[in-house]
């Protein structure tokens, strides 16, 4: 009697809930988590702006320490260090600059036009000597929805981002052949962009659009910040839509995602 008493306690409590209050603290707690969320973006964007001009100065002073010094006169060793720490500014210059990026991508509320096609020439423009680099080629599967109201610095971020991915962990001593395809209906437009590149594994799905995130970037001697998937990941999220992949080790990637017109 005692055990059934106890067992049923929980469901009494969960059912004398008054769903009015249940509610009320509901959209208290959702609030709540809404300001937090804004104080950790104006934090990042403060932090990562106010670095830039201290990082400036030091790379600054660096650059003027190293051309006081002759250039016949420095040992080998020296001139490593330099190029170590001339390194480390850029690294954190990327770094800062993906932050600010990640910050503002919270607040893309302004709309205009985007003229799909131009946008992706722009975008293959920007990537021309990563693609000369990695022997890689960009196709678009016409046709492509033409053009939708969204934020044109973050669409072309987006697929910047993703193309850039796409590009710099396709296979080794082959062409990689990157192709861009979309679709749309009444509510949504539909874009993939799929590789012929090293894949992800399953187990690492999951944790590819999360911050600071670099799973095969020290093994393919690529720099990056870690920000990238994550800051397409906020883009697509700012637009009402949704972003996933499809991979298999050896057989590529395709990365999709949806825009709500």
């Amino acid at each position: 009697m005692n055990r059934q008493i106890l067992m049923t306690a929980p469901i009494k409590k969960t059912i004398n809930i008054d769903p009015h209050q249940y509610i009320k603290e509901l959209e208290a707690t959702i609030e709540d988590l809404k300001q937090s969320n804004q104080d950790l973006e104006h934090f990042a964007y403060v932090a990562s702006h106010d670095l830039q001009e201290p990082l400036r100065t030091v790379e600054g002073y660096l650059t003027l320490i190293r051309r006081s010094l002759p250039e016949e006169d420095m040992p080998e060793e020296v001139k490593h260090y330099f190029e170590h720490v001339f390194e480390g500014v850029q690294r954190l210059q990327m770094l800062i600059q993906d932050l600010l990026e990640y910050s503002r991508a919270g607040r893309m509320v302004e709309r205009k036009t985007i003229k799909v096609y131009p946008m992706l020439e722009i975008v293959k423009y920007n990537l021309r000597n990563l693609l000369a680099k990695h022997q890689a080629r960009i196709v678009i599967v016409d046709p492509l929805p033409e053009t939708f109201l969204g934020h044109r610095t973050g669409i072309t971020q987006l697929f910047q981002n993703l193309l850039s991915n796409a590009i710099r962990f396709g296979k080794p001593n082959s062409e990689n052949i990157i192709q861009i395809a979309g679709q749309e209906d009444e509510a949504y437009l539909h874009f993939q962009i799929q590789d012929q590149g090293i894949g992800i594994a399953e187990a690492d799905q999951s944790r590819i659009f999360e911050l600071f995130t670099r799973l095969q970037a020290r093994e393919f001697g690529e720099t990056g910040s870690g920000i990238g998937l994550a800051l397409c990941k906020r883009i697509v999220e700012s637009h009402g839509g949704k972003i996933w992949l499809e991979s298999q080790p050896g057989k590529g990637s395709t990365f999709h995602f949806t825009l709500k017109k």
